[in-house]
């Protein structure tokens, strides 16, 4: 049985809490999440569409969402402190306001996604993110 594209990205699905935490963490993140997103086989995403649809959800299912999402602000937060520390970013960078804006660019990206954007296009609007954190 042969894996789809999004399914074989999944697998491959980095994770922003490693050891070594910064900028390359979020970098690979990211660029793992434009893969999924853009293959031809991305449906969307049930986080995503979970919490636009919350009052259909059970309170346990409200939770869990509401804690993927902010578990998800956590690591780039903690991404984006260790890259700060590494020079990786500028020394100015408000780091809580940058984490709120990578999971805004994630969550919209996965809404995007849906719409059927290419892979290139994707990974244009990402590397103006990226430049964008780095300042």
């Amino acid at each position: 049985m042969t894996e789809s594209p999004g399914f074989r990205a999944l697998n491959r699905s980095v994770d922003l809490n490693r050891i070594h935490l910064g900028f390359e963490n979020i970098e690979a993140f990211l660029r793992n999440r434009v893969e999924y997103t853009g293959c031809s086989s991305f449906k969307g995403c049930l986080i995503v569409k979970s919490a636009i649809d919350q009052e259909m959800l059970t309170a346990r299912a409200r939770k869990k969402v509401q804690s993927y999402l902010a578990g998800n602000e956590t690591a780039f937060y903690d991404c984006l402190i260790a890259a700060k520390a590494a020079g990786e970013i500028r020394k100015n960078s408000d780091c809580r306001t940058l984490a709120k804006f990578l999971m805004c660019f994630l969550e919209g990206m996965m809404v995007m996604g849906q719409t059927n954007p290419t892979t290139k296009e994707l990974e244009r609007v990402l590397d103006k993110v990226l430049l964008t954190v780095k300042g």
